[in-house]
């Protein structure tokens, strides 16, 4: 080999490791158009655009239609590129919101390419909203893991828009939701004293950052950040945001940008992670909290580990996935300072199982089983604090753990039709602990023909994060007689679901939530295979209710009503497309959410005589986080419980709304009495609360609470009689609430003077 041939052969040796270690960064910026190559992804028109640097892509909704109603212009698809390969799809939604998720009115989006790469690449998308222009600009550069995100809004009208939220969302499509450091219990508001100006969404293998240091309002968990503020007329505001994508499960980069960004000094900690059996943690996490909050953490390999952290006083431990984890140790750290942390005392994993059973027979029972003392971990994939037993076979579950002692809150239809049992567990590194719980129902309502359902419940579709078996395995944990699932704008589950349902012979109720930006509908039962063909960006609610018919669906619920994308509250403010649509059958008491506007519209409808009903649901798009059956219907059904019967007699009115107290009703809820005017009228309830009962009220036209009974000395179980006199057509209903502070609410007993003709559920 000549000099000239060796150094051709060093240049692209060098060149082809140079490549093999740098080659993500060192790819140049690229714009595709048309469908998105990104697996699993949703912008799949031809006139949309991806924005692609070597580490990851974005896809921009040019042209395909948004998930909730949104305006077009927002990033739908969102991948990890690893050696010129994609992941699937991990976003959802990322845009900029001028109002608290109120991206309409809007008459006109558009997206185009600024400035195309190789170095960099800028897309912008113009749109309006009211009268205020918004300018949103995307600029992603070679060998960046971080886009940067800036919007520009200015207020083209005479009116001031005042206290309004804009800001930026990051929906993830599945894993984790990291709150903003320093308040992972914030759902909704102020998020000035946070720690941090970001929030994330993450899983075992990816994190998605978003840096918004102007938010100073958090919303959804922080998922949502916005800044409160007045526009004047000719007033600008301007946005800053970052988003940042890691292609591993920390959030270690996430805090050294914002450290970077700031010019802050920072020190190294670094060290491995070992055994007390002195063997290496293959995967390592070690976590870093602040001022009492988890702060952050980092991923290790190979049982070691490096990271960087602003100056300053942490607590600091190691853990891996169901390992019992390290002492916490007070740490100090400078900028400019290279310290070493070893950890030597993690504990192999256990394995924990349950065998449930539940009545006389000693038949198994399905139930939820949540950690209440004991390791848990911030990190969520490290291993859960909520557990289910399995669907076959029914009343079992055994799981891997970290070793340690527990308490378990073990329950089945849990503030319902029973209480929780408490357990105690020691689980041994490397051991199998058991237990045999036998639970105890105290009440059973389907023995007098109540059978309930959760009639709002997602899965891993959008913004959920729940698979579908699991949404079952949660749903039979609650104590529910019906399967149900409403994914929004999507019906892709709904075969699984039943297929699920089928082997525990449940009956399954197929729903889907149509969700324009002013209001979400569920609506079912939907035929097999069939899903609602409309756009909710611009249809009319009539339109929505129609697609929704030609579809199978019998019934249509208006869902949390009053709040920022409700439908009553979208009309109060002028904002629902269309107007206002009588075509609907239900109006939901949301757990969590239900607002005294509700029952003051339902007590409204029914003074006028509409045969518009209540209608319950969870909305949990997280079981393990959130509350499957924490609000539900029962409805009364004479003879089998099948989903025809369900739902004519939802319909009907036959049901009342609970999240805790059970009612059996003298006269049938929905059901007709007829009189004679001044005749005294007997209305006898059987009231239940595992939780003891509180309160009863007999409410009545317009509202007003004609009775009022305390029953704080009844126990779990009572009878109450109300007795009446109407002189005219009436209605009564009867809240109920149990001494934990949860309610039931009824749908009307209507009484009709004798020569009156019968109350009609409405046409529609």
């Amino acid at each position: 080999m000549n000099k000239l041939q060796l150094r051709i052969f060093l240049v692209l040796a060098l060149s082809l490791c140079f490549s093999q270690a740098y080659g993500q960064q060192e790819a140049g910026v690229s714009i595709l158009k048309g469908p998105t190559p990104i697996p699993g992804g949703d912008a799949l028109d031809g006139g949309d655009i991806t924005l692609q640097n070597g580490r990851f892509a974005v896809s921009f909704a040019a042209a395909s239609r948004p998930p909730w109603g949104v305006a077009r212009g927002g990033i739908l698809d969102l991948a990890i590129i690893d050696d010129g390969r994609y992941s699937s799809d991990l976003a959802s939604l990322i845009d900029f919101m001028p109002d608290n998720w109120s991206s309409w009115p809007t008459t006109y989006q558009e997206v185009r390419v600024l400035e195309e790469g190789p170095d960099r690449g800028v897309v912008q998308v113009r749109r309006d909203w009211h009268d205020v222009a918004l300018e949103t600009t995307f600029t992603l550069e070679r060998g960046q893991s971080t886009m940067r995100i800036h919007t520009e809004m200015t207020n083209t009208g005479q009116e001031a828009f005042e206290d309004i939220l804009s800001g930026y969302v990051l929906w993830a499509d599945g894993g984790y939701l990291y709150n903003r450091p320093g308040n992972a219990d914030l759902q909704a508001g102020s998020a000035h004293e946070l720690l941090t100006g970001w929030t994330a969404s993450y899983d075992r293998d990816w994190a998605l950052v978003f840096h918004a240091p102007f938010a100073g309002h958090t919303g959804y968990g922080g998922q949502d950040q916005y800044q409160r503020h007045t526009l004047p007329p000719g007033g600008t505001i301007d946005f800053d945001g970052w988003l940042q994508v890691i292609p591993r499960g920390e959030l270690s980069p996430a805090l050294d940008f914002e450290v970077r960004r700031r010019n802050t000094g920072r020190g190294t900690l670094s060290g491995q992670v070992r055994t007390r059996g002195d063997q290496l943690v293959e995967d390592p996490i070690i976590m870093v909290n602040k001022e009492g909050y988890p702060y952050v953490w980092a991923a290790g390999k190979q049982g070691r580990y490096e990271f960087t952290l602003p100056g300053g006083e942490y607590e600091i431990y190691a853990m891996a996935e169901n390992y019992a984890q390290s002492p916490a140790r007070d740490v100090h750290i400078s900028p400019g300072e290279s310290l070493s942390l070893d950890f030597n005392d993690l504990e192999e994993p256990g394995t924990l199982a349950f065998d449930i059973t539940g009545g006389p027979g000693g038949e198994k029972t399905d139930a939820r089983l949540e950690i209440t003392e004991g390791q848990t971990s911030p990190v969520r994939y490290m291993g859960s604090k909520t557990f289910f037993t399995d669907l076959e076979p029914a009343g079992q579950a055994s799981f891997a753990i970290a070793p340690g002692d527990y308490v378990f809150n073990i329950g089945s239809g849990q503030g319902f039709t029973s209480g929780p049992v408490e357990a105690e567990v020691t689980v041994g590194p490397g051991q199998t602990s058991r237990l045999e719980i036998a639970l105890a129902p105290a009440f059973r309502p389907n023995e007098s023909g109540w059978y309930s359902a959760d009639l709002h419940h997602h899965s891993d579709i959008l913004d959920g994060s729940t698979p579908v078996r699991q949404v079952l395995q949660s749903q039979l944990a609650a104590g529910l007689d019906f399967a149900f699932l409403s994914d929004h704008d999507s019906g892709e589950n709904l075969a699984l679901m039943d297929s699920l349902a089928s082997l525990r012979d449940i009956p399954f109720i197929a729903s889907m939530e149509i969700s324009p930006s002013w209001g979400h509908f569920n609506v079912f039962p939907l035929d097999a295979g069939g899903t609602p063909e409309v756009d909710p960006s611009s249809a009319t609610a009539g339109e929505i209710f129609d697609a929704a018919r030609r579809a199978g669906a019998r019934v249509i619920s208006v869902n949390h009503p009053y709040i920022p994308y409700g439908y009553f509250h979208n009309l109060d403010n002028g904002s629902a497309t269309g107007g206002f649509d009588p075509g609907f059958n239900l109006v939901e008491m949301n757990y969590g959410r239900t607002d005294a506007r509700d029952l003051e519209r339902m007590y409204a409808f029914w003074d006028e005589g509409l045969g518009i009903y209540l209608t319950a649901g969870s909305d949990t798009h997280d079981v393990w986080e959130g509350t499957t059956g924490g609000m539900r219907m029962y409805v009364h059904i004479p003879g089998e419980p099948t989903v025809e019967g369900f739902v004519s007699r939802i319909k009907s009115g036959h049901a009342y709304a609970t999240s805790g107290p059970l009612i059996e009703p003298g006269h049938l809820f929905g059901s007709q009495i007829r009189f004679t005017p001044g005749q005294q009228l007997r209305l006898p309830f059987r009231l239940m609360s595992v939780n003891k009962l509180h309160s009863a009220r007999l409410i009545s036209s317009g509202g007003e609470v004609l009775q009022s009974v305390d029953l704080q000395q009844a126990g779990t179980l009572t009878d109450v009689i109300f007795t009446v006199r109407p002189q005219d057509n009436s209605w009564y209903s009867i809240t109920v609430e149990d001494q934990a502070g949860e309610y039931a609410y009824s749908n009307p007993i209507w009484a009709v003077p004798a020569e009156y003709q019968e109350i009609t559920p409405n046409p529609k």
